[in-house]
């Protein structure tokens, strides 16, 4: 692993984010049509080539759909709220940029996943969205959709309740979510074989055991089994103020589970660590943008960990058609053409101390 220099003509140094998270309930009722041309314009003048729609239908506990965010042609699909991927697609493949695509959020599923066939009712409604969505737009499109995210994301900690509401172990969340995980990521392989399957775990920080890796190694060995191509582990800056300074502990825990579970040998790809970079932060329930001293010097820290770094997210909190401003956006692109040097992508699998300036 080693830097690249980045002068301000030179510009091999890579961006320090590659892709954007967006919601498409949030980003829709500010723009009901998207403005998808004016957000590429955006993203791509600070170096973001990919947006990842971070899930395009929700569904309710007895599995029905409840909203969906595109065209759907699906029988019990309702009619749908707006329209999150025909336009971003249309102007995606006008710049050659990339998007992933999220399936259902399930209602309540921390709570769900415990309890009767969720994992395989869950994951046959994925599997029918994604054919949907497959045979809707890859005619045009299939060269601009480039993964898939499946919704629930895992914390290492996060206790559900039984039916009764007492508290049960952590570990009895992670069978259920790598069942469906798997089951899921069987038919989109067949579906499409050489796109990523997606997930987001995150870890459970606390200033009282602020290195205690051992549950989320655990998780993470229960779920990478799954079948699962990329772990996109959010880095809880949004959070947690104190984090920052521990990352290298977590992202090292996290590329010690992919190291070992691409050590098998019976994978039909590498699985990849990817960073989810917080570019908000949350104070009570108030939430504000990250500055961008601070989200630059998050995401320099996890860079040697991963190969790929998102963030959640540059439409929402950085660009001026979200909730950031111009000055938040200038102050971004100043600090990727001012700075000498920037970290590059990995490689992960090697010792991220081994750097040479």
């Amino acid at each position: 692993m080693g830097f690249s220099r980045a002068g301000a003509a030179g510009g091999r140094c890579k961006p320090l984010v590659e892709g954007s998270i967006l919601q498409p309930d949030v980003w829709l009722a500010h723009h009901p049509g998207g403005m998808w041309s004016s957000e590429l314009n955006v993203l791509q003048e600070a170096g973001i080539h990919s947006v990842m729609v971070q899930w395009t239908a929700e569904t309710r506990v007895d599995r029905t759909m409840s909203a969906v965010w595109y065209p759907s042609r699906l029988a019990d699909a309702p009619n749908p709220r707006g329209d999150a991927l025909t336009g971003l697609l249309a102007e995606a493949k006008q710049r050659d940029m990339g998007v992933y695509i999220g399936l259902q959020m399930p209602d309540n599923w921390p709570f769900q996943a415990v309890f009767g066939d969720w994992p395989r009712r869950e994951a046959a409604t994925s599997g029918r969205l994604a054919q949907d969505i497959w045979s809707l737009f890859s005619p045009v499109y299939a060269n601009q959709i480039r993964g898939w995210f499946l919704v629930p994301e895992l914390e290492d900690s996060y206790r559900p309740n039984d039916r009764l509401g007492n508290p049960l172990r952590p570990e009895d969340l992670w069978s259920p979510v790598r069942e469906y995980f798997q089951l899921t990521a069987v038919a989109l392989h067949q579906l499409t074989p050489e796109l990523p399957v997606i997930c987001a775990p995150t870890f459970s920080f606390a200033s009282a055991a602020p290195t205690d890796t051992v549950r989320f190694n655990s998780m993470l060995a229960a779920i990478l089994p799954s079948g699962i191509d990329v772990v996109m582990v959010q880095d809880r800056t949004g959070e947690y103020d104190a984090v920052l300074d521990h990352l290298p502990t977590w992202y090292e825990a996290a590329r010690s589970a992919v190291v070992e579970a691409n050590s098998t040998g019976s994978r039909r790809r590498p699985v990849q660590p990817w960073n989810d970079a917080e570019f908000y932060r949350l104070k009570g329930t108030a939430m504000s943008t990250a500055p961008v001293s601070e989200a630059a010097a998050a995401i320099s820290t996890a860079r040697p960990y991963v190969s790929k770094t998102f963030c959640f997210s540059y439409d929402h909190w950085v660009s001026h058609l979200g909730f950031g401003d111009q000055a938040t956006e200038h102050a971004y692109r100043s600090y990727l053409t001012s700075q000498p040097k920037c970290i590059e992508n990995g490689p992960y699998l090697a010792s991220p101390s081994a750097t040479t300036s």
